[in-house]
């Protein structure tokens, strides 16, 4: 799928289809035929004062095209007319559930928003207690999991397990620090805030390397030189 830029901002939609089906964003609005650009609230600011395109036109091209699209909405609500008052159908946890069913097949999940997004769950971690809140830190490498027996487990990227610290059940919230070897402890109940200083220790196989003095030495050092 080639990537195109919405010519406007109301035409983010056809752009997402027209990325879809693989055709140019204004080839797709021209064999639509209803023109985006007119104005129909001009008691609001661009770019909500214009028509725009309605999903369903965008479905009814691709029928013409041969492709099958299915509307789901994230957030589906009910209402009634005369009445500005919604419910939603599902709560926020079932919503969630839903939405990680349809990633079991192939396509493109859209809502009634202003944009299309593709997603996909990239991994999973299964942690034994309950999680409270997760942090990553700068560099992308470290992943911290605070759960609800007190400790904040500490995964690398590829999501192995690689430490486990106590910190108590009373804190309920994890953020990092300004460097990723920070890491930021709120307690709600205690009103407190605890900064905890991490050091990343990492093993290094020296097997073969060329050294000077007996092999048995009580000290070693290791010099790294020559990075080309």
């Amino acid at each position: 799928m080639k990537l195109q830029k919405a010519p406007l901002s109301h035409t983010c939609l056809a752009t997402a289809f027209a990325m879809v089906l693989d055709t140019d964003v204004l080839n797709l609005i021209n064999t639509i035929g209803a023109d985006p650009h007119q104005i129909l609230w001009p008691q609001h600011e661009e770019p909500q004062c214009f028509r725009g395109h309605h999903i369903q036109e965008l479905i009814d091209d691709c029928w013409r095209e041969g492709y099958s699209v299915t509307e789901i909405q994230a957030r589906p609500r009910f209402g009634t007319l005369g009445c500005t008052a919604t419910f939603e159908v599902w709560d926020k946890g079932a919503e969630m559930c839903r939405i990680e069913k349809y990633l079991k097949y192939t396509g493109v999940i859209t809502s009634p928003t202003h944009a299309v997004v593709e997603w996909s769950i990239q991994q999973k971690i299964k942690i034994d207690a309950e999680p409270v809140d997760v942090a990553v830190s700068l560099n992308d490498m470290w992943i911290f999991v605070l759960n609800d027996k007190g400790e904040v487990l500490v995964y690398s990227k590829s999501g192995k397990l690689e430490e486990k610290i106590p910190v108590g059940k009373d804190f309920d919230q994890i953020r990092v620090g300004p460097r990723d070897n920070i890491l930021y402890l709120n307690s709600r109940k205690n009103k407190t805030v605890e900064i905890v200083a991490l050091d990343f220790i990492q093993n290094i196989n020296i097997t073969g390397a060329p050294f000077k003095g007996p092999v048995d030495a009580p000290v070693v050092i290791a010099v790294f030189t020559d990075f080309e």
